[in-house]
């Protein structure tokens, strides 16, 4: 099975959301939800979101973690558009896709930290 990977999803990659369907495609154990601090969220495209460092701890997202391994990562890697769209950064709960600041300049901000 290789390295067990924990992958932190927010967005379309959720329960209930349009591509969650990948998740059980590779066989991700679904661990916790959880919340992550020093991160903001944003209305990427309207039917997706993207999530960037913040400056302030006190900006969140709300995320769910799963644990899946490395082919599994390299599966989403290509779900997500990494590294082309998407960047990988490292959270205390594992693995998230975060975006380039620069690309979210004049989209909508997420204040709740839930996607939809």
């Amino acid at each position: 099975m290789g390295n067990k990977i924990n992958v932190v999803v927010y967005g379309t990659l959720k329960k209930g959301f349009a591509l969650h369907g990948n998740m059980k495609a590779i066989g991700a154990k679904f661990l916790k939800e959880a919340k992550l601090n020093g991160f903001k969220m944003y209305d990427y495209s309207g039917w997706f979101p993207a999530v960037v460092k913040s400056d302030s701890e006190e900006d969140f997202v709300n995320v769910e973690v799963y644990e899946t391994n490395d082919e599994g990562l390299k599966r989403l890697d290509s779900v997500e558009g990494y590294p082309s769209l998407y960047q990988r950064t490292k959270t205390e709960e594992g693995w998230m896709y975060t975006m380039d600041p620069d690309k979210v300049k004049g989209k909508n901000l997420i204040e709740t930290g839930n996607w939809k």
